[in-house]
Parts: C-alpha cells; sequence; structure tokens
C-alpha cells in the first residue's frame, strides 16, 4: 500500500554553522589504524598512510587531538616508547567511541542549500542537505531576508538524509531563496512498518498496516467501521447486495495528515446495520443467486448456509432460517420475484 501527498518545498541557501555525522568519513578509517597501532608518533603512523607525507600525517593528527578524538602523551625519560623527540599519541574515549560506533562527528561552517518541506497539517522537514561553494551562493541584494522562523526549529536537532546525518547550530539572519516547488511525499507500507520518504529524507515506523488501515477507514466511515470485526456497517440496498467490497477513499487521513486518492488493495466485508435488515439482506440474496433447478431441500439447506457464511456476525441467525416453501410464500406478493417464485415451484414439481 502507498500513500501519497503533493507537497510544497522550498530550497534555501544559507551561510551556517553545523556538524555532520558521517559513516563514510576517512578519518574513521585512519583512527581505527590509530586503534590498532596503540601508542603511535609520526612516523610510525605514516608508514600506514602512504604515500601521504610526513608534513600532510602531522596536520591530519593535529587536527585530531583538535577535534579531542586523540591526545598527546606527555614523554618520561624511562619510558621506552619514546626513543625520539617526536610528540607520541593515542586515542581518547571520543576516539575509541568513533571506532566502535562507525561515525564521527565533524564541526563545519558553510553555506548550504537547505531543501524545507512543508506538509499539510504537520511540521516542517528538512529533506535535503547540501554544501555548495561560494561561487554557488546567491548573495544578491534582492533575494535576502530575515531568516525564516522555522529553521530555529532544526538547531540542534539530528537531521537524518541519504548523504549523511547533520546538526544545524546556527543560521545566519540572511538567506536567499533558490527554488520552489511540489514534490511526493510518499509512505511505503509493509506489513508491518511504513517508510515515508521525500528526497534525501527518510524515515521508518514500526507498525501494522491492518492498523493503518483502520485508521485510514475510521477516519471516512466513522462509527460504522467496526474495528475489532474489520468491517463497515451499511444499510441496505437492493442494487448493491456484494459483503465484500473494493473501497475507494479520496481524501485519505493518516496521522493528521491528508493524501491523494487511493483505492484499498485488498475488498472490505460489509455488514448490515441490524438484524432486520440482515434479514432483508440474506433473503435478496439467496433469490438472487438461485441457479439450480434440482435442489432437494438438503441441498437448498447447504446453498443458505453458504450465503449466511457471508454475514460474519448474523450468520447464526441466518443458518437455517428459511426453507424452500418459506421463501416462495415471501415472493408470492412481489411481482418482482415471479421467476424466481416460478424457479422454486418448478424445483418443488420435479423433486416430486
Amino acid at each position: 500500500m502507498k500513500l501519497t501527498q503533493h507537497t510544497p518545498t522550498i530550497t534555501y541557501q544559507v551561510l551556517t554553522d553545523y556538524t555532520e555525522i558521517s559513516k563514510e568519513s576517512p578519518l574513521i578509517s585512519i583512527l581505527k589504524v590509530c586503534k590498532e597501532i596503540g601508542v603511535f608518533n609520526v612516523s610510525e603512523l605514516q608508514d600506514f598512510l602512504k604515500p601521504l607525507n610526513n608534513n600532510a600525517v602531522s596536520n591530519l593528527l593535529f587536527r585530531l587531538e583538535s577535534l579531542d578524538y586523540l591526545k598527546s602523551i606527555e614523554k618520561e625519560a624511562d619510558d621506552w616508547i619514546f626513543s625520539n623527540n617526536e610528540t607520541s599519541y593515542e586515542l581518547t574515549q571520543m576516539g575509541l567511541n568513533v571506532c566502535l560506533d562507525g561515525k564521527i562527528e565533524e564541526e563545519k561552517r558553510g553555506i548550504i542549500a537547505l531543501t524545507i518541506a512543508y506538509p499539510k497539517n504537520a511540521d516542517p522537514i528538512i529533506v535535503k542537505l547540501e554544501p555548495l561553494s561560494k561561487d554557488e551562493f546567491q548573495d544578491q541584494e534582492n533575494t535576502k531576508s530575515n531568516a525564516k522562523r522555522e529553521f530555529n526549529n532544526f538547531i540542534n536537532e539530528s537531521q537524518h538524509l541519504k548523504n549523511g546525518t547533520f546538526k544545524l547550530k546556527h543560521i545566519e539572519n540572511t538567506y536567499a531563496l533558490d527554488e520552489e516547488k511540489e514534490q511526493d511525499y510518499t509512505f511505503n507500507f509493509s506489513e508491518e512498518s511504513y517508510t515515508s520518504q521525500l528526497l534525501d529524507f527518510s524515515k521508518t515506523v514500526k507498525i501494522s498496516k491492518s492498523k493503518v488501515i483502520a485508521e485510514l477507514l475510521i477516519n471516512k466511515y466513522q462509527s460504522a467501521y467496526d474495528e475489532e470485526q474489520q468491517l463497515i456497517r451499511m444499510p441496505f440496498n437492493h442494487t448493491d447486495l456484494s459483503l465484500k467490497r473494493n473501497i475507494s477513499i479520496d481524501n485519505p487521513q493518516y496521522d493528521g495528515l491528508y493524501f491523494n486518492k487511493i483505492e484499498l488493495e485488498e475488498p472490505v466485508q460489509i455488514s448490515p446495520l441490524d438484524d432486520q435488515e440482515a434479514a432483508q439482506w440474506f433473503t435478496a440474496l439467496v433469490v438472487s443467486r438461485i441457479q439450480n433447478y434440482f435442489f432437494s431441500d438438503e441441498e437448498f439447506n447447504v446453498y443458505t448456509k453458504e450465503i449466511a457464511e457471508k454475514f460474519v456476525v448474523y450468520k447464526q441467525g441466518l443458518t437455517n432460517s428459511i426453507s424452500r416453501m418459506e421463501l416462495i410464500n415471501k415472493l408470492h406478493n412481489k411481482p418482482a420475484g415471479f421467476y424466481i417464485k416460478a424457479k422454486l415451484d418448478t424445483i418443488n414439481y420435479l423433486n416430486h
């Protein structure tokens, strides 16, 4: 099952401080190498990072130390690990956590393209975030404005996107409007969960599809939908006697959101409103489906029992509730039932 909403999105270009939480950063692999070595200096680490030269490795260690992933070790004269005047390093607890978790936080500042979606009846969400070069920034006076109020809702909140996880620290008070368009916000359902998706945003929620369908039907039919029995109670209508129906919903509502028109994948059970309407409905179905001229009483009972079973809630009261002769008598004063009555009379004649 799939729900879709046409959702407005706006892309802003902003100057911001942010943290990138990455599982793909090469720094993770370097820290894992450091973990394997234990205590090391620039020359010892360079052996593992060739073809990087000594200066490149030294700058790399300085950066990792400034991020608190490494710490330098004070030299002691009698310590065998200090064979020369080079500074030695080892991982901090933060560095060990990176190796264990397989992800790293990097503090950055720069210009990003920030795409925000505005779902109907829901809070805005960030659906795409891309770092830009200075050349790509539209720094023109006529595009500047005060920062959008909803930007504040995203500060220090983890944004899990396809290209990584980000935390916005601070957004400047000016922004450039880059693009405005509608995108499809989709909810794809499996039996035990659904995944909502829009551009680079994706979120999976565990919930059974049957509960989602129940909410859709309750929102459409209100109290007429019986969630426990999984059926819709409807008044008797002789022009539509089906007890399993394909259901279309023009504006399906789920979790507070409205979506485009859908048709449920499986037919839904229909049930009469009460005992009296159940009897009317049952009789109409028995009449409409008679085809066999050679009913015995036993065959007729089997035939009506099969129809009664389809009524779910009322099946017990409808089973064996009418005989062939009783049905003939019911049809006696109804001109519309003339041909069915004639058929039943013929069955009686042939059986005797």
